[in-house]
């Protein structure tokens, strides 16, 4: 989406899995830093109480907070494949 849309489009996803949120943070690096993209460790239910500014490493608060909202709404087969991450069934 933001390479359809470089100019205007801005991004805020969240995730509770910080190992995620890390991979993601190596993935799109590039975003971040453009401040196209903002990633923070919360449940989609406290969107509306993130500081979007902070999120987007803003120093003074904007009117635009984002466009679109990535959201961490259940869990991946990646959480579901890997031993270690507490999820079993039989």
């Amino acid at each position: 989406m933001l390479k359809q849309h470089p100019k205007n489009l801005k991004i805020l996803g969240t995730d509770l899995d910080e190992e995620v949120l890390e991979q993601c943070k190596y993935e799109y690096q590039e975003l971040l830093k453009k401040k196209k993209l903002a990633l923070v460790h919360s449940n989609y239910v406290y969107v509306p109480e993130i500081n979007v500014s902070s999120a987007f490493g803003r120093k003074t608060p904007t009117k635009k907070k984002f466009d679109i909202a990535l959201l961490d709404l259940g869990f991946s087969s990646y959480q579901l494949e890997d031993d270690e991450r507490g999820f079993s069934y039989m």
